[in-house]
């Protein structure tokens, strides 16, 4: 029994673009191209003029999103694992190649990346094992999986900048 689903939902979550289980390449790229459009954006949002704020919402929270993402749009967990590190280098690559990051600060935050990068990918996984048993509508889950994704890390990122205006006060007395 074949399910029908909208070629948009199809188009929008992936699927269209990963329906032979034999196409490999096509998984990794559509879930490195998703890590990498998330690195990104996680990287332009934390560097904003008027925040300029790189903490835990960039090295954990977007991998975080990144991984979860990549989990939900690619197919296999060796695909899964070969798109978690052409995002990672890919994006790095990128932003030292617009000269925006150094390759001493890429290397020191790569720890980071991929353990919030792998914790995605695990609940992720666990969301998509979740949303398998929902039937006809485990694509519209997942794209809605995917979409609320940038609204987390904004959300991280107006927590931190929060953080970052009214710093903590401390008084010692003797």
């Amino acid at each position: 029994m074949v399910r029908s689903v909208p070629i948009l939902t199809r188009l929008i979550t992936g699927d269209i673009l990963l329906d032979r289980a034999n196409d490999w390449g096509k998984g990794v790229v559509v879930g490195g191209l998703t890590g990498i459009a998330f690195g990104l954006a996680g990287f332009f949002m934390a560097e904003m003029p008027s925040t300029h704020a790189m903490g835990p919402v960039m090295f954990l929270l977007v991998p975080f999103a990144a991984g979860f993402a990549i989990a939900l749009v690619t197919r296999g967990k060796p695909q899964i694992a070969a798109a978690a590190i052409l995002s990672v280098m890919g994006s790095l690559a990128l932003l030292i190649a617009m000269k925006l990051e150094t390759p001493v600060c890429g290397l020191m935050a790569l720890p980071f990346l991929f353990v919030g990068l792998i914790v995605g990918i695990v609940i992720g996984l666990l969301f998509r094992k979740l949303i398998g048993k929902a039937g006809p509508n485990d694509a519209m889950l997942a794209f809605f999986g995917v979409a609320t994704m940038p609204l987390l890390v904004f959300a991280g990122h107006r927590v931190e900048k929060t953080a970052l205006v009214h710093p903590r006060e401390e008084i010692v007395t003797s």
